[in-house]
């Protein structure tokens, strides 16, 4: 049996044996509640001692980093290894907002030494990491014992990193860690050192090992990684040689294992407190729990040299929770029983605790249970609170006049911004305030007590989401079960009342259920409705043709696979929403928003975009025939492989009337030229839609709070100009603003990427005006920069000068920007090589106008 002393014996009468969602941990407490991993730790173990890289994968939520943690580190500790866990979920969080090397470019080795110096194994690490040049030399540095093991935890967080060469760098040097190779920059300056080193000195004899490459870095590396994700580990080989030859999967429990993890959790519990406070669960209760969450478990492994029946196997996130669930019902017993029967008021009059079968209350209890969680997470706000909460005065169901309610604000905030249909979402803690109305002590509150929600820091901010993907998948299935029972209850009043309001001719609104059912003239008072609940609604593969919405936002929503033939949208937004699949043949889209919206693989046919904002709208692989683009903004929108169902170019079935269609990309060459010889750059400028860029551009430039900002709005007008054919000398007066903004009293700039990219602005503008040699000048400048990130469009716009001006490595550096940077051109080409000299541009009478402290402030 195990002891427990007097503080262990308290939080485990209080806290129980099981830990609900969050894993195990590297302590001894945690480590008395680990059962069942012991052959898996062992087998890790043997693993680690045979090879210097392990690859740890298996499905989310089973359970890798409580293998590491509670069953690997105290092994590899009896052998004076010292596990170093690194949580690549923090690197990358702390990484995110990074806009590359405005200080340095190792940002990323930088966060991994700062991980690492923190630990016992490396008592002398460099005071300023700064001054370190690579993860390499500062690993050769620290003072070992026997040797470290590097267990990279959430290593699929790599590749989410936006430091793209500094991941690959990263990679390089792990390579050479794990491979115990010396870098070849190093055995180089190795090399050159030697000759200016006095013989036979320490010095010397440091260097030869160098040179030769036979330095040994006592180090292992665990990469703990998600299956799904072993694809693109398998493509780390160019790095890490085999990178796999040495793997292990984790399985879930099988049922046997699950029904002895709560076995012995119960007995290490019971034994360590008084008879009186014990819990115990009867075998038929364990096994039923055990079958209820094998039954709700879709992955089966199985087995080809049997013909046995395979067991189901058990999430351990999803065993945790439902046996904490169980147990602190059992706790509570003696204050609200959850069945009441005579058995049961004699056992209570014993205070023995015992739980059985039927106290379960078969598969609906513990689906009740699992459910129970999630609701009482969410009660450990207060159901309402005086003021308002962090949206301000905005009106919402979670933010009322006079008071607030926590409760439903946090419930949207999990249910609508922490996941997605098919995976967890990440939210920055500005948006939980500002867009869900969760005040910031609520979220400390999920995250100290670790119920659903984890937190990361990152520079200024941090990020919430999910504690697992078994407790997101969890949560979805709670909201189905909630949607399909809130129908079957609530739909057919719903439908009485929409005939009856109809017939009364009332304007009316109800949910998204009802907009396919009813008539076209109900939908947009619906719509707005939904709307007005501020929520991403749900529409795939509904029935919506000849749909009629006016002024409704719908960002963020669903209509994948939707039947839209004939649908009428006007002033209707859908940003960042999926129409992936759906059909919208002969609908008029007038005046709407569709920003980063994804309409790949959907059919447009005889559709028509008016005066609509197409920005980063995902076109590839559509079918197109007769579609109309009639003053719409295009800009970086992408018609990769579009099709025509007739078998014609689909440049030839596309119309750009007044569209930006040079800003648009996917398109070859010859498409290009025939939109250059139809539809003419300097339409764009007279539109509609050009008129309302320019002003939301302006509105922005008015409501910026810092003079990085002003700056960086004034000088993105200037580009908009530049880019559709407006007014050069307005374009350059702006560019002039914007570098007068951007700098201080004393004449230095307040940001260096802002400074380098009004310079990039004003060598475009050298290039439109057809000064060759003042863009390329300013363009070797700005590509030997070292103080900024250097673009690829960058690189492909002084390939354009030396074009120009006939002068060699044009090509070189085309190829350099599309290869190494993955850049696809959109405009460059015919603004800058077609259109070369510049269209006479049209001027405008009128010109933003800037705040007054703004113009002041210029004219200083």
């Amino acid at each position: 049996m195990i002891a427990l002393g007097s503080s262990e014996r308290k939080s485990t009468v209080l806290q129980g044996p099981f830990l609900g969602p969050r894993p195990f941990e590297d302590n001894e407490l945690d480590r008395k509640f680990f059962f069942e991993r012991d052959q898996e730790a062992a087998d890790v173990l043997d693993l680690l001692l045979r090879s210097r890289l392990v690859v740890l994968y298996g499905p989310s939520g089973v359970g890798k980093t409580s293998l590491m943690n509670a069953g690997v580190f105290p092994k590899l500790k009896d052998r004076r290894l010292e596990p170093v866990p690194i949580d690549f979920g923090l690197v990358r969080s702390r990484l995110g907002v990074s806009t590359g090397s405005s200080v340095t470019d190792c940002l990323l080795q930088q966060e991994l030494i700062r991980q690492i110096g923190t630990r016992k194994c490396a008592p002398k690490p460099p005071t300023d990491p700064l001054k370190t040049p690579d993860l390499w030399s500062f690993l050769r540095q620290l003072d070992y014992g026997s040797g470290m093991v590097l267990v990279f935890d959430d290593f699929e967080e790599l590749f989410g990193i936006s430091q793209v060469e500094q991941a690959r760098e990263f990679l390089r040097l792990l390579g050479c860690i794990v491979s115990n190779r010396v870098p070849p920059e190093h055995i180089l300056a190795a090399d050159r050192q030697l000759a200016a080193v006095e013989a036979g000195s320490k010095r010397q004899a440091e260097l030869i090992e160098l040179a030769r490459g036979s330095v040994d870095i006592p180090v292992r590396v665990v990469i703990c990684v998600q299956e799904s994700f072993l694809p693109q580990v398998q493509q780390l080989q160019t790095f890490i040689p085999n990178v796999l030859k040495t793997s292990y999967r984790l399985q879930p429990f099988t049922q046997e294992e699950a029904e002895s993890v709560i076995l012995f959790s119960l007995q290490a519990r019971n034994s360590g407190i008084s008879k009186e406070d014990a819990v115990r669960f009867s075998k038929s209760a364990i096994k039923s729990i055990v079958d209820f969450l094998g039954a709700r478990n879709e992955r089966v492994t199985p087995d080809l040299t049997s013909n046995l029946q395979i067991s189901r196997p058990v999430d351990p996130t999803e065993l945790q929770i439902l046996c904490q669930s169980i147990f602190h019902e059992a706790l509570r017993r003696n204050r609200t029983p959850f069945l009441y029967s005579a058995s049961l008021l004699a056992r209570l009059y014993k205070r023995q605790r015992l739980i059985k079968t039927e106290d379960l209350r078969g598969e609906t209890g513990m689906r009740r249970l699992l459910d129970r969680y999630y609701v009482q997470s969410l009660r450990l706000l207060p159901a309402l609170r005086l003021g308002h909460n962090p949206q301000g005065w905005t009106p919402s169901l979670s933010n009322l006049l006079l008071f607030n309610l926590p409760r439903i604000a946090m419930a949207r905030f999990c249910e609508n911004g922490l996941i997605l249909p098919n995976r967890r979402n990440t939210q920055v803690q500005e948006v939980a305030e500002s867009q869900f109305g969760v005040n910031r002590s609520d979220l400390d509150t999920f995250v100290d007590r670790r119920f659903l929600v984890r937190r990361d820091a990152r520079p200024g901010t941090f990020f919430y989401e999910l504690a697992s993907e078994s407790l997101a998948e969890m949560l979805r299935r709670f909201l189905r079960r909630r949607r399909s029972l809130r129908n079957v209850m609530v739909l057919p009043l719903i439908l009485t009342c929409v005939l009856l309001l109809q017939f009364l001719g009332w304007d009316i609104g109800t949910s998204e259920i009802l907009l396919p059912r009813v008539p076209a003239t109900l939908h947009s008072p619906i719509a707005k409705y939904i709307s007005w609940r501020g929520r991403p609604v749900d529409l795939a593969f509904a029935g919506l043709a000849e749909l009629s919405l006016r002024d409704v936002s719908f960002n963020g929503s669903k209509f994948t696979n939707a039947i839209m033939n004939g649908a009428i949208l006007e002033g209707f937004q859908a940003n960042q929403s999926m129409f992936t699949g759906a059909n919208l043949e002969s609908s008029i889209i007038d005046g709407s928003d569709f920003i980063s919206a994804k309409l790949d693989k959907t059919k447009l046919s005889g559709a028509t975009f008016n005066n609509s904002t197409l920005s980063k709208v995902n076109f590839a692989n559509s079918s197109l025939k007769d579609i109309k683009f009639l003053s719409s903004n295009l800009y970086d929108s992408d018609f990769t492989q579009v099709i025509s169902p007739t078998g014609e170019a689909p440049h030839k079935v596309v119309e750009f009337n007044n569209s930006n269609w040079w800003l648009s990309k996917g398109w070859d060459e010859a498409a290009r030229w025939h939109f250059y010889r139809q539809f003419e750059l300097r339409s764009y400028v007279g539109s509609v839609q050009y008129e309302k860029d320019y002003s939301t551009r302006c509105h922005n430039i008015r409501t910026g709070t810092t003079a990085v900002d002003r700056a960086a709005f004034v000088v993105t007008l200037a580009w908009f100009i530049l880019v559709n054919g407006g007014d050069l000398e307005e374009a350059q007066s702006y560019i002039d603003q914007a570098r007068t903004l951007g700098k201080d009293s004393g004449g230095k700039a307040l940001d260096v990427e802002l400074s380098a990219s009004i310079e990039e602005y004003q060598a475009q503008m050298f290039l439109r005006k057809g000064n060759d040699k003042a863009a390329r000048d300013l363009y070797e400048w700005l590509i030997s920069g070292r103080e900024w990130p250097v673009a690829a469009e960058w690189r492909y716009r002084y390939a354009i000068v030396l074009q120009h001006l006939g002068e060699k490595g044009a090509g070189d550096m085309k190829k350099s920007a599309s290869k190494d940077f993955v850049f696809t051109p959109t405009y460059e080409q015919v603004l800058f090589e077609w259109d070369y000299p510049p269209t006479n541009n049209i001027g405008r009478t009128e010109r933003c106008k800037l705040p007054p402290e703004l113009e002041s402030q210029r004219k200083r």
